[in-house]
């Protein structure tokens, strides 16, 4: 079927984002929750370029994982930047 972007209520996977890119950014989102955050941890993948503009947008992100420090702390930096960017820039 014809994916489409919610009104309220948004479920995306992260390789869907880049396909429904455009419908995304049109929404002003209260709360973006990310699970599997660690996925976002580099900021030069695609993923991570595409879903950190639409975090930082949102009014509150919560970002979920299990494994948040795979091997280096500093694989933290991109997602807390995400949600403090005057304090990570």
């Amino acid at each position: 079927g014809k994916d489409k972007v919610g009104d309220r209520i948004t479920i995306i996977s992260y390789d869907l984002v880049g396909k429904c890119l455009a419908e995304l950014e049109k929404k002003k989102y209260n709360t973006i929750i990310a699970d599997e955050s660690h996925f976002l941890k580099s900021n030069t993948a695609k993923r991570t370029k595409l879903c950190l503009p639409l975090i930082k947008k949102a009014t509150r992100a919560l970002l979920l994982t299990g494994t948040p420090a795979l091997s280096r702390p500093a694989e933290l930096f991109t997602q807390v930047s995400s949600l403090r960017p005057v304090l990570f820039p």
